[in-house]
């Protein structure tokens, strides 16, 4: 409703400068046109609005709302975003190998100049 009242404004402000109406004109003029077109949304005007609704959905032949579920597929992810944890994983391992192969090395060097100052 709130949205509808806010057409209303912009309405009056139309049918004020369109037809070059007094406020008070516009605003009754434009007041009774929202209030018949409330009613008949409400009222009248439901029973047709299924039937289109309807006829849509037939004519179509698939479901024409999205549900909850939908909204998964609709999503696009991007690739890079979908590898994310893999490549994360492999930083991790490149990183630990890498640290492995320091410890390593660093050992090597050590027991290398242990035995050269033993010789």
């Amino acid at each position: 409703i709130l949205l509808t009242l806010w057409s209303m404004v912009a309405i009056v402000m139309a049918v004020q400068v369109g037809l070059n109406l007094e406020l008070w004109q516009a605003l009754l003029a434009s007041g009774l046109g929202w209030i018949l077109i409330q009613i008949w949304r409400r009222t009248i005007g439901r029973p047709i609005y299924a039937l289109g609704r309807w006829l849509q959905r037939r004519a179509a032949g698939v479901p024409l709302e999205f549900t909850l579920s939908d909204l998964a597929l609709l999503r696009r992810h991007p690739a890079w975003l979908e590898n994310l944890d893999n490549w994360r994983n492999r930083m991790r391992q490149r990183d630990l190998r890498n640290s492995m192969r320091y410890k390593m090395r660093n050992r090597i060097e050590k027991l290398v100049k242990r035995e050269q100052g033993h010789v």
